[in-house]
């Protein structure tokens, strides 16, 4: 998955829950724009490094939305993704490169 990321500005992922086989929620990753999909909101791409890519989507102030984090392993294809709410929601995805 590295060398994929390394190759390519733009990587698609199909990624499912760690202990259920269900698959197909798309992560797309762009290191043009440095951002990251992973349904809605878009994600920036807050730091990278080889083991780990970073990215946050901000809160906004109408109280609806609230500050959610992405989390990617390359080298391992797991996914975790943080909505930092009350009780805090976290789900941690595998991925496999497209």
């Amino acid at each position: 998955i590295n060398n994929a990321i390394a190759a390519e500005r733009i990587v698609l992922f199909s990624c499912g829950t760690v202990d259920a086989p269900s698959e197909g929620i798309t992560l797309s990753i762009d290191l043009d724009k440095s951002s990251m999909e992973f349904g809605l909101p878009k994600y920036k791409i807050t730091s990278i490094s080889d083991d780990l890519i970073t990215a946050l989507s901000p809160s906004k102030d109408d109280g609806k939305n609230f500050k959610k984090t992405l989390t990617f392993h390359p080298s391992t294809g797991e996914l975790t993704l943080v909505h930092y709410t009350k009780p805090e929601f976290i789900w941690i995805l595998k991925c496999k490169s497209l």
